[in-house]
This record gives structure tokens, C-alpha cells and sequence, in this order.
């Protein structure tokens, strides 16, 4: 039997903690040194002018097969870019050195290497699981449900777990990510043990960011996308607006997690 390295906390254990008022401290963090959104961003440059090129040629190209292979090559491109920014605010929150937080995208640490191959493993427990669903999803759509259209309803409550998984079980893996961005030997299975009893906390503190924070801007961001439709070059600019609030929405979030992270690792200390 595999020894645990943490132990498995309750909610009880996590009383004291306020979602609201977490959220609150990460979000003033990030604008207390938000000139490092920009920062953390540069040597990131590169890579992201090439996710706004392949936006702007699968918006402007008729060709789907060129389409499809911009699309593929933009979400490879974007995670990794994503990945690399990650990395940089988990180690600026939990180590409080800025200038020992870059990522050099073309040359990685081993210690970033093994931050991204982490990623990585969460993104393709993600992917295998999205193929389950959707051969299933397909098989039932075209060739069980036209023929017995009660077996909609079991599907539904399918479409709900497959959900409820993403949320949930990847969430509690994701809590290993801050731990190895400052070097500690986390795997997916000590995440999961991280995150217990503190999981409903993280959730209202996301739920409180949503809902205060990221609908807003979504709707003025809308209204933006909406006006740019009448305005010259547009296809230029609409990448732009959209990589700006993915950024804001990436930074704070990752700072939560991290957040998170140390009232875990806190927890996990006193508890002893």
C-alpha cells in the first residue's frame, strides 16, 4: 500500500476559511503588482503573436482544412504559453520573488519542465476522458436514441457526470500545480489528497470571482466584440481584446489556486 504524504482534511478542518474574502486578497495581489501581468508576459511575446496570427487566419481563411490545422496548432500554442504564465504567478505568490519567476518559453529549467509535463498529464486526463464522452455521446445520437428516444434521458445524466468530473476531480488534481512551480515533488494523486475539505471553499471563492468580477468585464467585453464588427481591420483587433481578458482571467485565477495551495499546506502542518 502506497503511503500517503498528506493527510485527508474535512471541511470542518477548514472552518475559519472565507471564499469571499480570499478572492478578494488574490484579486488586490494581482493589481498591487500588476506591471508583472505585462512582465511575466514578454518573453512569452513570440509565441503569442503567432496565436493571434492563427486567429486572424481562421477567421479570415474559407479553406477548412487550413482552418482545422490553425485551430489545432493555436490550442497546442496557447496552452503551452498559458502553462509557462501559470508557472510564473505560482511562484511569485508562494516564493514572493518576482524577478525568479520568469519563463523562458524556447528554454526551460528542469524545474519548469516539470511543471508543464504535470500540465500536460491534467490536460490529456481531460482529453481521454472528452473522447469517452463524445464516441459515446455520437453512438447514442446516431444510432440508439432515433430508435429509442427514452435513452435521451440516461444521456443527460451522463452529459451532467462527464461535467461534474471536469469540475470536480480535475479541480482536486490541479492543486498539486502551485506545489511543483516552486519545486516540490507533487504528483496528481497528491493533489487530490491536498484539495479534500477544501474543495466547496475553492469553488465559492471561483464562483464569487465569476460573479463579481469576470461576467462584468464579459459583458463589456462583448459589447466591445460587438462594436468592433463596424469597424475597419477588425479581425486584427478582436484577437487583441480576447488574449487581454484571458490573461486577467488566467492571472487571478492562478493566484487562487496558489492561494489555496499555501491554506492547504498550512493546514496540513498544523494539523500534525
Amino acid at each position: 500500500m502506497i503511503e500517503r504524504k498528506f493527510k485527508r482534511l474535512t471541511r470542518a478542518d477548514f472552518s475559519d476559511i472565507n471564499g469571499r474574502d480570499e478572492m478578494k486578497r488574490c484579486l488586490s495581489f494581482v493589481l498591487d503588482n500588476k506591471e508583472y501581468v505585462w512582465r511575466f508576459f514578454v518573453p512569452l511575446l513570440p509565441l503569442v503573436f503567432l496565436i493571434i496570427g492563427f486567429q486572424i487566419v481562421i477567421q479570415l481563411w474559407d479553406a477548412q482544412m487550413i482552418k482545422g490545422m490553425a485551430s489545432v496548432i493555436l490550442s497546442f500554442l496557447s496552452s503551452y504559453v498559458f502553462i509557462c504564465y501559470a508557472y510564473s504567478w505560482h511562484r511569485a505568490f508562494l516564493k514572493g520573488k518576482f524577478d525568479e519567476a520568469f519563463v523562458n518559453p524556447f528554454k526551460l529549467t528542469e524545474e519548469q519542465k516539470g511543471f508543464v509535463w504535470l500540465w500536460a498529464k491534467v490536460i490529456l486526463v481531460i482529453f481521454l476522458v472528452s473522447i469517452v464522452y463524445m464516441v459515446f455521446a455520437i453512438i447514442l445520437g446516431q444510432f440508439v436514441i432515433p430508435q429509442a428516444p427514452l435513452v435521451a434521458i440516461p444521456m443527460v445524466i451522463i452529459t451532467i457526470a462527464y461535467i461534474a468530473f471536469l469540475m470536480i476531480y480535475i479541480t482536486r488534481v490541479m492543486f498539486c500545480l502551485p506545489g511543483k512551480a516552486i519545486g516540490e515533488n507533487l504528483t496528481l494523486k497528491d493533489g487530490d489528497d491536498l484539495s479534500q475539505g477544501l474543495l466547496l471553499k475553492f469553488f465559492g471563492s471561483s464562483w464569487s470571482f465569476f460573479w463579481r468580477v469576470i461576467l462584468p468585464v464579459a459583458l463589456v467585453l462583448g459589447i466591445v466584440i460587438f462594436l468592433l464588427q463596424f469597424v475597419p481591420f477588425a479581425a486584427f483587433i478582436q484577437p487583441v481584446v480576447e488574449l487581454v481578458f484571458n490573461v486577467f482571467m488566467i492571472t487571478v485565477s492562478t493566484v487562487l489556486l496558489s492561494r489555496y495551495y499555501e491554506i492547504a499546506i498550512e493546514k496540513q502542518k498544523s494539523s500534525v
